[in-house]
């Protein structure tokens, strides 16, 4: 795997944050979600037009909005699961040689013990929207990521949600099948990465990559 040299900044930490505390605290509700898409446009208000941050917060309100419609059916499908964050380091899943950078936002952690069962990621981009089959895949690799781990993850509470797109898929049935698919593709980019890399270095001149 290669890195950008360059930070990128996250713009949608802010409703990363929010939608972490709507799934750890029971006691709120879908329409919590929207005062707090509020709070996020008033902070964004005090700065100036062109500050990135004020891009970012406006960025978090509106997938925080967007994700409010679909906050309880998400909910619904880790019933009596407890929520914390996830990894957000070194959450990887290794698949014929490629290193599949997982990084769960959420994990779902069996009550009275530390056993993780489940995982939700959140895809906040608008373009491009992803398909009910690549957000299957999305749903696999969490499910693939704790079963590697030595978790025993249960297939309803691995969940890959298309936040701007309105749309949450649990992993699916036939597991086997599915990470038997994801290791074939894996295969193929092992395979053309060298070549892959070798034409991307030429093109940046050899630097701006590590």
């Amino acid at each position: 795997q290669i890195m950008p040299s360059a930070f990128i900044v996250n713009r949608y930490e802010d409703a990363r944050r929010v939608l972490i505390r709507f799934f750890s605290n029971p006691s709120l509700s879908a329409d919590d979600l929207y005062p707090a898409a509020r709070a996020l446009r008033d902070r964004a208000a005090t700065l100036p037009e062109d500050a990135d941050h004020r891009k970012s917060l406006m960025a978090s309100a509106r997938a925080v909005e967007a994700f409010a419609p679909m906050a309880a059916p998400v909910r619904k499908r880790t019933k009596g699961l407890l929520a914390a964050p996830g990894v957000r380091r070194n959450a990887d899943l290794t698949l014929s040689g490629v290193r599949v950078v997982v990084c769960p936002d959420i994990c779902f952690v069996e009550r009275g013990t530390e056993r993780r069962i489940g995982a939700l990621k959140f895809h906040f981009p608008a373009k491009p929207r992803m398909k009910v089959e690549a957000l299957r895949y999305a749903a696999s690799i969490l499910y693939g990521y704790l079963q590697d781990d030595g978790d025993d993850p249960l297939r309803r509470a691995c969940i890959s949600v298309d936040v701007m797109g309105n749309q949450h898929e649990a992993a699916p049935v036939a597991m086997k099948d599915r990470l038997k698919d994801l290791q074939a593709a894996c295969e193929e980019i092992s395979e053309r990465w060298p070549a892959i890399l070798e034409a991307m270095l030429r093109k940046s001149g050899g630097g701006g990559w590590r």
